[in-house]
């Protein structure tokens, strides 16, 4: 895997550190956030592969924060960690185009396959998503001088 950036939103420090250091201990460029605002400042100065962020955070929850990156046109791929047992929270979120979950407590094993499966999935669709726009560009083109060629053939016609 080429670029591990993860940015960890949450509130609680201790949290937040476990997992940095779990992920640092992996290779993994960590970047953390205590809220909503601070997650997106930090997205602004550093692209990230992944965001894995609490659901329940005072002031804007992470759902909040991905209705807010996703209204603004960004497709970074997030994940959730939730405290709490609430389905309705969970199907939001996967409804609003969460890529996974993970119920606190979890295994730290766990949390890392969550992260290296995400981050490899949204290399994928990028790596997809630059081939079908090499495809398509040429493509056009030659649909455009497929025109241009009738054009001056039809000019060539008139001529005669």
């Amino acid at each position: 895997m080429d670029c591990r950036n993860v940015l960890i939103v949450d509130d609680d420090d201790v949290m937040l550190s476990l997992i940095a250091s779990a992920l640092s201990d992996q290779g993994v460029s960590v970047h953390t956030a205590r809220s909503s605002a601070e997650a997106l400042a930090a997205l602004a100065a550093n692209q990230v592969d992944l965001i894995l962020s609490d659901i329940s955070m005072p002031g804007k929850s992470g759902i909040d924060l991905l209705c807010q990156l996703r209204s603004s046109g960004s497709d970074v791929p997030v994940a959730f960690i939730t405290g709490y047992d609430s389905n309705d929270a969970l199907l939001s979120a996967i409804r609003l185009g969460a890529c996974d979950f993970i119920q606190k407590p979890f295994n730290p094993e766990e949390l890392l396959r969550m992260v290296f499966r995400n981050v490899e999935a949204g290399r994928l669709r990028r790596e997809l998503e630059a081939f079908v726009a090499s495809r398509i560009e040429p493509l056009s083109e030659y649909q455009r001088r497929k025109k241009q060629i009738a054009l001056l053939q039809v000019a060539n016609c008139k001529l005669r």
